[in-house]
């Protein structure tokens, strides 16, 4: 084996017995209406299947409902209004915005806002892909700069899409280094199989006590010249990673070089 030296969104209101995003009409207070807002759930939570909403109610609204449905599975008229109320979650008071993390969601889903008012439901949707990953290994994070070894990483792949990986704990605290499969598959001289990688711009999780939150990249993302991807290999067969990244803050570079992760024997 040769070693080289992944914002808040405010969506329209419709006034609808069913789930169709092609009928956003704007707030108006002659009928029950709520507006949903999406944010990054924090960094306690796993933003591959977690989202914070916000739900904010106009005064007609009487009472009101939360639901994370699968897409494929999200029913039309009365049967929408039955699943909410029967697997969705109420909302106590409807006389201020509403905010809610819904955690553990899998595969794609429509996150379903549901008012009643004057005799009328009302609805308010946005769709979101959640992803989960499964530990093909665990191993040793080594970084190139600003951050220790991390002795407990694992090395994990995407299940709703193979050519994803992350390295769960790379930073430490829960933080995730996130990179994707950019070749066909290649062969060293020894005859085993590698492919190329990229990262793109993530967050570290680390607070910089000067400069703020320290980011990661790649050379290719830095440079913007994705020739540098053949800097980065990854070894399926041996679970092993070297990837070249910078480490930077607003303020400027950290510095950059090989970051690895190494499996467990």
């Amino acid at each position: 084996m040769k070693k080289n030296i992944f914002i808040a969104i405010v969506l329209g209101i419709f006034s609808l017995t069913a789930c169709n995003k092609a009928s956003l009409k704007p707030a108006q207070d002659t009928k029950a209406n709520v507006v949903l807002y999406t944010y990054a759930p924090g960094d306690e939570y796993d933003s591959d299947n977690s989202l914070k909403v916000r739900l904010a109610f106009n005064p007609v609204v009487e009472q009101a409902w939360l639901a994370a449905i699968p897409t494929e599975n999200v029913p039309e008229g009365d049967a929408l209004v039955a699943y909410v109320k029967a697997n969705g979650s109420e909302v106590k008071a409807v006389d201020k915005d509403y905010d809610f993390v819904l955690e553990g969601m899998k595969g794609e889903n429509t996150i379903v806002a549901m008012v009643y008012g004057k005799g009328e439901y009302n609805f308010a949707c946005t769709d979101f892909m959640a992803y989960s990953w499964s530990t093909v290994a665990t191993g040793v994070y080594t970084p190139s700069k600003v951050f220790r070894p991390s002795e407990n990483a694992k090395l994990q792949i995407c299940d709703q899409d193979p050519n994803r990986y992350r390295v769960q704990d790379a930073w430490g605290g829960g933080s995730r280094m996130f990179f994707e499969l950019a070749s066909d598959p290649q062969t060293d001289d020894e005859g085993d199989e590698f492919y190329y990688v990229h990262a793109t711009t993530m967050e570290t999780g680390y607070m910089h006590p000067s400069y703020g939150m320290v980011y990661a990249r790649d050379v290719a993302a830095w440079q913007g010249d994705d020739s540098y991807i053949e800097w980065n290999v990854f070894y399926p067969e041996y679970n092993y990673l070297e990837i070249y990244l910078q480490y930077y803050v607003g303020a400027g570079s950290l510095g950059y070089g090989p970051d690895n992760f190494t499996a467990a024997e």
